[in-house]
């Protein structure tokens, strides 16, 4: 018998596996571009100036949580004279009236998403991971389109620390189906409850099975790490869910990747989860932040 025979019950049984997942755990995902360019108040975007409607308090990191954590301490009080609490920075903003449709998501509205600029973690908290003294997400439910009536925002120094150092306007792309992949923690328990028993039955491991499987799986059910709105996430290291904590957080708002103008880290990605139920009513204030690099 020939190895390539030998191999022919994993083999399909592997096939099988992938059917499975792609039957099963499709979800929709909108992935993105980001391209360089100058954009307006009401753009879908990466950094630039945010949406500011008249009578909006502009975010500003908690002075509580900077007194409270040393480690937080900033580099540069951008307000100037120390007491003043710093102004956060725009990360992204999802314009939902003009985005395509996204099965949960918003379908008006414009959601955003601050950073702390004088933060090395860019305002990640590895200990709470929703806590969002240093960050913040903010949901306008209406639009005002009048732009004369719109606020201007606070001046930031050259010395700001982000992902990015120009704007880029977000260009969404075709919705897809996307399946999970092995980098959400959920992938390996799924396959195996699904699949233990039958691989037992035909002398195959299923641990090995999915180790063997995995950059297949990578390749026909990822989305190819993208900047994205929904589907599945990817992380250059673990998804943080494996923390039970976290484990509501059932649904990817956004993913922020590294690209050549892009960069988190080194070639890290951003993650925003959310759970579904606060998603369906809008509720952004229990979100999951996180950011790794390799």
């Amino acid at each position: 018998m020939t190895e390539a025979q030998d191999n022919t019950p994993k083999l399909v049984f592997i096939q099988k596996i992938k059917s499975f997942l792609m039957e099963k755990t499709k979800t929709p995902c909108l992935p993105l571009k980001c391209v360089p360019q100058k954009t307006g108040p009401f753009d879908s975007k990466i950094g630039g100036e945010p949406y500011l409607p008249p009578g909006f308090a502009y975010p500003t990191v908690n002075p509580s949580a900077v007194q409270s954590n040393p480690s937080k301490q900033q580099k540069k009080n951008i307000g100037g004279d120390g007491a003043t609490p710093s102004p956060l920075k725009l990360l992204a903003q999802l314009n939902f009236d003009t985005l395509p449709r996204v099965p949960d998501f918003p379908t008006t509205g414009i959601l955003q998403i601050y950073i702390d600029p004088a933060d090395g973690s860019l305002g990640h908290d590895y200990e709470n991971m929703m806590d969002q003294s240093h960050w913040r997400i903010i949901y306008h439910p209406t639009i005002e389109h009048d732009e004369a009536k719109l606020q201007k925002p606070p001046h930031f120094p050259e010395t700001e620390e982000l992902p990015f150092e120009e704007e880029h306007l977000i260009a969404p792309e075709t919705l897809i189906e996307a399946a999970i992949n092995p980098f959400d923690y959920r992938y390996d328990s799924l396959v195996e409850e699904a699949f233990s028993e039958e691989a037992s039955e035909l002398g195959l491991d299923i641990t090995e099975i999915i180790g063997e499987f995995y950059e297949q799986a990578l390749n026909a059910l990822d989305t190819t790490n993208n900047h994205q709105i929904g589907g599945y996430p990817s992380f250059a290291q673990e998804d943080p869910r494996h923390n039970t904590q976290y484990q509501d957080c059932d649904t990817l708002l956004l993913q922020i990747n590294s690209d050549e103008k892009i960069m988190w880290g080194d070639m890290g990605i951003a993650n925003f989860f959310i759970r579904r139920d606060d998603l369906k009513a809008c509720r952004f204030d229990r979100v999951l932040y996180n950011w790794d690099c390799s």
